[in-house]
């Protein structure tokens, strides 16, 4: 009877155990399953974030401002329809191997995506992000900033500004002097530290080292303006703190090397350069601009190609009062008329100059000035913005004609680091007088002629024909 009892018990105790240990497994089963199950939706939640975070920075097409254009408007449907699906197969997998094409191995470039009737630009897939799956191309930053609801009040200042109705100064038109001097701040903490760290010794031999090697600021400096905006004065600057400065227009020889998959900043004749400047490379872009055919302005147009290719270089750019910057180009060699004909993109134009420029006509339309300061506006944003992105890049921006101060910031910048800070006289504007009273190209119409003459002598009427028959 025991052994019975004890067998019963014994038993039961079997049964009991063994239900527990599957409970326990299921309830193991379904923690685990639950586990997963919060694990993919977060991931998904995170995506969804990430679709947030861009469409707050302003990238989703359908947010942009669209009121103005039906055909900008079906752009912005495809290109939401496009994120949209992108970010569905982000959800499928936790890992998506992205293959980015290069500016530089493109096939078809960036600006002859871009859509001058609407100012905008649709990009295929594989050409979307090129530095990184958050990165945004050039001319989709400027696209932002021409069409965000953020910026029309101030494009809208601007016109009321040029027209006489307001005195108030828009801030695309006036340079950011309080960026550019945290920008002198972060660089005399960098120097402080240099002089911290080094010996007498090395001190001594600072100085016998060329200009290039002291400075804090990465090269080359690039000037990201306009003509008829100090490019010159700029020039002189580089070359007195002793850098190796170029102001040829560089603009079209740019664009043939980018469509070559050559490097843009490229030489136009190496070897005759190497042999000229003992294989010196230019520290100093201070002319990209080429104002011949539909123009050829490589820090619009070829912004991510140079980014590509100098990541780290310095954006300069001199601002002077906007109407001063339209007669100055109104009475150079035509300039204005020849800008009506410009395919940049940022420039708006009337359906007139582009029925004009399609039938190949020669009659020029003078582009009316509020139209200018506006493609002076969405430019300052355009660098600004793209600066704010990839801040690799240092944008620096001076007043012209402020001597006192431009001159304070260059030194505290650059000049002090350089051989130039014992001189006695300054290098900003210390050319300045010797043009006014001598060469003055402003207002010698003979001295203008010639060197417009020469220059597109120089580089060939067929290679400014050739270039812009690819770009219409």
């Amino acid at each position: 009877m025991i052994l019975f009892t004890t067998f019963i018990y014994s038993l039961l105790f079997f049964i009991i155990g063994t239900i527990v240990l599957l409970l326990s497994q299921k309830d193991v089963s379904f923690i685990t399953e639950s586990v997963v199950l919060k694990t993919i939706t977060n991931q998904t939640e995170n995506n969804n974030n990430d679709s947030e975070i861009q469409d707050i920075d302003g990238f989703n097409k359908k947010n942009i401002h669209t009121s103005s254009s039906k055909s900008y408007a079906n752009t912005s449907k495809s290109n939401g329809n496009r994120n949209g699906s992108r970010h569905k197969s982000r959800n499928k997998t936790d890992v998506k191997v992205v293959s980015m094409i290069l500016p530089s191995q493109m096939k078809i470039k960036y600006y002859e995506m871009w859509n001058h009737n609407t100012s905008t630009i649709n990009i295929p897939e594989e050409y979307r992000h090129p530095f990184g799956m958050q990165s945004n191309t050039s001319l989709e930053i400027l696209q932002y900033v021409l069409h965000d609801e953020k910026y029309q009040d101030e494009y809208l200042a601007v016109d009321e500004y040029m027209k006489g109705e307001s005195e108030h100064i828009p801030q695309c038109l006036l340079p950011n002097l309080k960026a550019t001097q945290d920008l002198v701040n972060e660089i005399k903490k960098k120097r402080q530290a240099r002089r911290n760290n080094t010996t007498n010794d090395e001190s001594n031999k600072k100085h016998e080292s060329t200009a290039e090697k002291n400075l804090l600021i990465d090269l080359p400096i690039l000037n990201v303006g306009y003509p008829k905006d100090g490019s010159y004065t700029l020039y002189d600057y580089f070359k007195c703190i002793g850098l190796y400065a170029s102001h040829g227009q560089n603009g079209l020889i740019m664009f043939e090397h980018a469509r070559e998959g050559k490097s843009v900043f490229e030489p136009r004749n190496r070897k005759k350069e190497e042999e000229k400047n003992k294989k010196k490379a230019v520290n100093a872009f201070l002319q990209l601009d080429f104002n011949f055919g539909v123009g050829f302005y490589p820090h619009i147009s070829l912004l991510d190609e140079m980014h590509e290719e100098k990541p780290n270089s310095t954006f300069i750019m001199n601002f002077r009062p906007v109407k001063d910057w339209i007669r100055s180009v109104k009475s150079w060699n035509i300039m204005m008329e020849r800008m009506s004909r410009f395919l940049i993109p940022g420039l708006l134009r009337t359906e007139e100059q582009f029925e004009n420029t399609d039938r190949g006509r020669h009659k020029l339309n003078t582009i009316m000035k509020f139209k200018m300061a506006r493609w002076w506006c969405g430019h300052v944003n355009h660098i600004r913005e793209y600066a704010r992105q990839y801040p690799s890049h240092k944008f620096i921006e001076l007043d012209l004609y402020d001597t006192d101060g431009t001159s304070k910031v260059l030194h505290d910048l650059m000049e002090v680091d350089t051989e130039a800070s014992a001189q006695t006289q300054q290098c900003w504007g210390h050319s300045n007088g010797r043009r006014r009273s001598g060469n003055n190209k402003h207002t010698s119409s003979n001295n203008s002629s010639s060197n417009v003459t020469s220059n597109k002598s120089d580089i060939g009427a067929d290679a400014i024909n050739n270039l812009t028959q690819r770009l219409l």
